[in-house]
């Protein structure tokens, strides 16, 4: 019997959402979101910008150079699977937080990278941070729009990662 319960107020919580008014919490929520979304599309630009620098610095050769690419991938993809499942286990909220602050510190940190595995390494690590916003902004994106604007607000967020 509680489980029914919990299952039709899962759904009146839904229904709710669906009527209410767009309002100022909507578009605080929305500015984080986007700020999270533009953040994830600037770190990915900004090793482009940097790793011309890098390569005769540190005499680094097309694949080392590909790598310290693609450990921020390697650690976003990790993220996303890991801090997705325990934003659902432990919540959204203090997740998200979590993986906010691993990756302002570690963005931080690479500021002060001292060779090619240092960069490395806290690339990667701050990979997680970042990789573990992406799944839970995007189940925010589909919690707090309604079902009629919820496609075009998920584009709006993408198009964040871009500009």
């Amino acid at each position: 019997m509680a489980d029914i319960t919990a299952g039709a107020d899962r759904y009146q919580i839904a229904g709710r959402i669906e009527r209410l008014p767009f309002s100022r919490w909507h578009f605080k929520m929305g500015a984080i979101v986007s700020t999270g979304w533009f953040f994830d599309g600037f770190d990915a630009l900004a090793i482009a910008y940097v790793l011309p620098v890098l390569v005769p610095a540190w005499h680094l050769t097309f694949a080392t150079g590909s790598t310290l690419i693609s450990a921020g991938y390697i650690g976003q993809l990790i993220g996303s699977i890991v801090f997705g499942w325990l934003g659902e286990r432990y919540g959204r909220v203090p997740i998200f937080r979590y993986t906010l602050i691993l990756y302002t510190v570690m963005s931080i940190a690479c500021c002060f990278a001292w060779d090619y595995w240092s960069l490395f390494t806290m690339r990667a690590i701050q990979g997680l941070g970042l990789g573990g916003e992406i799944p839970i902004m995007a189940a925010y994106i589909g919690e707090l729009a309604k079902s009629t604007h919820r496609g075009r607000y998920g584009l709006g967020f993408q198009l964040w990662f871009s500009i």
